[in-house]
């Protein structure tokens, strides 16, 4: 029984080795394949340019649209305060017409007696 078990170990520990030569070998195939991409040559001095450029470009670009949305914010709250404004205004004025009948009625007297 143990003999089995040492054999069944032996079979599992030797699969597991041919796999990772298997996988060794397929990388070794792709390195070779690709050598001339996967070396470093560092970074192509026009391509870091224009991606310094079209960063340079997007930050201005988020800056400015950062500044209309703050301009929008800004121009919202101001039409909400007018609103406000309005809209108390225009409750005072009708709280007025209402209570302008009774004011009139107390200091003038009741004239149907």
């Amino acid at each position: 029984m143990v003999e089995a078990k040492e054999s069944s170990w032996t079979r599992t520990l030797t699969d597991v080795e041919q796999a990772v030569n298997a996988c060794l070998t397929a990388l070794e195939k792709y390195e070779f394949a690709f050598a001339g991409v996967l070396t470093d040559h560092g970074r192509p001095t026009a391509i870091a340019r224009v991606a310094t450029v079209e960063n340079e470009e997007w930050t201005a670009r988020l800056a400015a649209a950062q500044a209309r949305a703050d301009e929008v914010e800004r121009l919202l709250v101001e039409q909400q305060n007018v609103w406000n404004d309005w809209r108390r205004a225009y409750t005072d004025w009708r709280q007025s017409l209402e209570q302008a009948p009774a004011a009139m009625a107390t200091t003038m007297g009741n004239p149907s007696k």
